[in-house]
C-alpha cells in the first residue's frame, strides 16, 4: 500500500514541478538562467523522494492485514477496526489529500494557466502547451481525483455508523483507472522535455537499425553517421547564434 499510494502521489508533485518548471522557462524567462539549473532539478528530485518517504511511513508503520474469522480470509487494507479508520486513516488520507493532491493541483492550474496566457499574448504557437496541459488535466482530473475523493468518502462513511459497502465498488474501479496515470506520464515527459524526445527517438532508431543489421548493415553506419552530423552542425548552429547574440548585446 506505500508502495502504491507512493507512487500516486509522487507522480503529482513530479508533475507539479515540471509544470513550475515550464512556468519559470516561458513566464520569467530571465530568472530561468538560475533556477533551472541541474542542481535545482536534484534537489527538487530529492525533495520529492522525501516527501513521499515521509508520507508513507504510516502506511509503513501500521497494520494493513487482518483475518476475518467469519469469511475465513484474510485482507489487506480492505477490513480495517473502526476505531483505527476515524482516529488514523481518515485524518492521514484527508492530509494526504490536501497537501499532496490538492496543493499541485493548484500548482498545475496556475503555471499552465499562466503559460497558455504568455504564449498568447506574444502570439507564439500554443498547441504544444495545449497538448501538455490536456494531458496533465487528464491524469489529474480524470485518473487520479475519482480515487482521492471516493477514498475519503469510504472512511466518511464508516466513521458515520456506515460500512462503506455502497461506495467499495466504486473505489476500487477508481483505484484501477487511477493507475492509467502511470502510462500516460511518458507521454506528457516526451511532449515537454526535448532531450528526453531525442532519448526516446534514439533508443527507438537503435531498436530499429538493430533488427536491420543483417540485412543492410551499411545503412546503420551511414544513418548513425549522417545523424552524428546533423547533431553537431545543430549544435555548431546553436552556439554560433549564442555568440552572434551576445556581440549585439
Amino acid at each position: 500500500m506505500a508502495v502504491f499510494y507512493g507512487n500516486m502521489y509522487g507522480s503529482m508533485l513530479c508533475l507539479a514541478l515540471v509544470a513550475l518548471d515550464r512556468y519559470i522557462a516561458l513566464v520569467h524567462p530571465f530568472s530561468a538562467k538560475t533556477l533551472r539549473s541541474r542542481r535545482i532539478s536534484l534537489y527538487m528530485t530529492a525533495a520529492v523522494w522525501t516527501v513521499v518517504l515521509i508520507a508513507m511511513i504510516p502506511l509503513l508503520v501500521s497494520q494493513q492485514t487482518y483475518f476475518l474469522d467469519e469469511l475465513q480470509i484474510t485482507t489487506c487494507h480492505d477490513a480495517l477496526p473502526e476505531e483505527e479508520q476515524e482516529n488514523y486513516f481518515l485524518p492521514y488520507f484527508a492530509t494526504l489529500f490536501t497537501i499532496c493532491f490538492l496543493l499541485p493541483l493548484a500548482i498545475v492550474l496556475f503555471c499552465h494557466g499562466a503559460v497558455l496566457r504568455t504564449l498568447l499574448a506574444e502570439g507564439k504557437r500554443y498547441s504544444h502547451a495545449v497538448w501538455v496541459t490536456v494531458l496533465v488535466l487528464v491524469v489529474f482530473i480524470v485518473c487520479l481525483l475519482p480515487s482521492n475523493i471516493l477514498l475519503l468518502l469510504t472512511y466518511i462513511d464508516s466513521s458515520l455508523d456506515g460500512d462503506g459497502e455502497d461506495l467499495y465498488v466504486p473505489y476500487m474501479v477508481s483505484l484501477a483507472v487511477s493507475t492509467f496515470n502511470s502510462c500516460i506520464d511518458p507521454f506528457i515527459f516526451y511532449f515537454v522535455s526535448m532531450e528526453f524526445r531525442d532519448k526516446a527517438c534514439g533508443v527507438l532508431c537503435c531498436c530499429s537499425n538493430s533488427e536491420d543489421t543483417s540485412s543492410s548493415p551499411s545503412n546503420k553506419v551511414s544513418y548513425c553517421s549522417s545523424t552524428t552530423g546533423q547533431r553537431s552542425k545543430i549544435t555548431m548552429l546553436t552556439k554560433s547564434s549564442q555568440c552572434e547574440t551576445s556581440v549585439i548585446a
